[in-house]
């Protein structure tokens, strides 16, 4: 043969068919060109007819290329227009799409549940049909909007929170995606706050089990909720759940926060009374936590238990009877300043006297040091007359009651008979 060894047979002058995917590959990104032909296609469809827009969007499937334009694609259903770096809309005199989540409803600056739960099931007929679609939008693009939630108009971000409630329902997403509003900017401005109270509301609104909302957020590391809120406002987490009607979720986060404190308070003080600190530099470290802590996480009542507690730690409960005992008093004699603060009205006084008593009962060791605790106190002016009293009477818990009252009865009468004196001596010198 004249050809040459070793080359490969040509067909010349035949025409080689480029494969479909190639073809595709090889065009060229126009984002715009789409834009233009997704929003006058939809603009045809009346902007409250959702069975013909996802009729239109299910036709425009095999017309335009969504898995090429999926970032365009949902932004322009989500927020009605293609966004620029940065979030902002593009603004090139294209009108927005007559349908999107931030428009729905209209000029009304209310959200219409009705509406918005008919413009959302508009986005779960199109992934359940191209299934491809809803990876990209739970893992990329709604959280890129909502990251950029601040740059659209106080009602928008409200539907959009809104939305996604009705996304995290239909399983489109887990709910974990409401951490995407939380960027710096987004929690500086006061965007991230509403956006999760909102978030909640509608939740609550179509009745959908709060629970594994709230474990998807504790596994997403998003249980710290005061972290959505600016740095002035985070302690107002409880009361702003409360009065936005999720109670459920305010007592899920201070019940979460509380543990928190305990822990932290026992950990602290722990640590300092080991290293014998003096009782002024353990309040430097109690007050910031009690001011940010008391009322709205945990009590007064909660919180003078725990410093008490956390205060008595390290004594060695396993010594001799007579050992744990002067070990007590001596303990609670030189951290009684620490007390002072946190005992300023008579409600924590009982309190105190309550965590008293069943910390004696519990430990029987310490059983008979009861009564000399509560004179150290009064001397230290921590604890008055009037509170234990009304601890003696009836305001004690039931563990080992009977026992311990007994024991501090002589203390009570004395104190009793006391502030007669004093009284009877005011009433001769007037």
């Amino acid at each position: 043969s004249s050809r040459r060894a070793g080359t490969k047979p040509s067909l010349q002058g035949v025409h080689i068919k480029q494969r479909k995917g190639q073809a595709k590959a090889a065009a060229k990104f126009e984002p715009f060109q789409f834009r233009d032909q997704l929003v006058h296609h939809l603009a045809s469809c009346p902007p409250s007819d959702y069975d013909s827009i996802s009729a239109k969007l299910d036709a425009l499937a095999s017309q335009l290329d969504y898995r090429k334009y999926e970032e365009q694609l949902f932004q322009i259903l989500l927020v009605g227009a293609v966004l620029a770096p940065g979030g902002s809309i593009v603004e090139d005199g294209v009108e927005r799409c007559t349908f999107s989540i931030a428009t729905t409803g209209g000029d009304s600056d209310k959200v219409d549940l009705a509406e918005m739960k008919k413009a959302t099931a508009v986005f779960e007929r199109l992934m359940r049909r191209y299934k491809y679609l809803q990876h990209e939008f739970s893992e990329n693009y709604l959280k890129q909007v909502l990251g950029y939630a601040g740059k659209f108009a106080p009602v928008e971000q409200e539907r959009l929170a809104a939305a996604t409630a009705l996304f995290v329902q239909a399983d489109l997403v887990p709910a974990s995606v409401v951490g995407a509003v939380r960027t710096d900017w987004n929690v500086k401005n006061g965007i991230a706050q509403p956006f999760l109270v909102n978030f909640f509301k509608t939740l609550v609104a179509i009745k959908e089990p709060l629970e594994p909302v709230l474990s998807s957020f504790r596994k997403a590391g998003l249980a710290e909720l005061d972290t959505f809120f600016p740095t002035n406002k985070r302690a107002e987490v409880v009361p702003t759940l409360r009065s936005s009607g999720v109670v459920a979720v305010a007592d899920w986060y201070a019940k979460g926060k509380a543990t928190q404190i305990r822990d932290e308070v026992t950990k602290k003080v722990k640590g300092l009374v080991g290293e014998h600190a003096d009782p002024d530099e353990i309040l430097g470290v109690l007050q910031p936590i009690h001011s940010r802590s008391v009322p709205a996480i945990v009590s007064e009542t909660d919180f003078i238990a725990l410093v008490f507690l956390a205060l008595v730690s390290r004594i060695d409960l396993n010594a001799e009877g007579p050992v744990v005992v002067d070990e007590a008093v001596i303990q609670v004699k030189e951290y009684s300043p620490v007390l002072e603060p946190f005992t300023q009205r008579a409600v924590a006084e009982v309190a105190l006297v309550n965590t008293i008593q069943v910390w004696c009962h519990d430990n029987p060791k310490v059983g008979p040091a009861f009564p000399r605790l509560l004179k150290t106190l009064v001397g230290a002016d921590i604890l008055s007359t009037g509170p234990l009293v009304y601890w003696y009477t009836k305001g004690h818990k039931a563990q080992g009651a009977e026992q311990l009252r007994a024991k501090a009865a002589p203390l009570i009468k004395f104190l009793q008979e006391q502030d007669e004196e004093d009284d009877s001596e005011e009433d001769e010198s007037e």
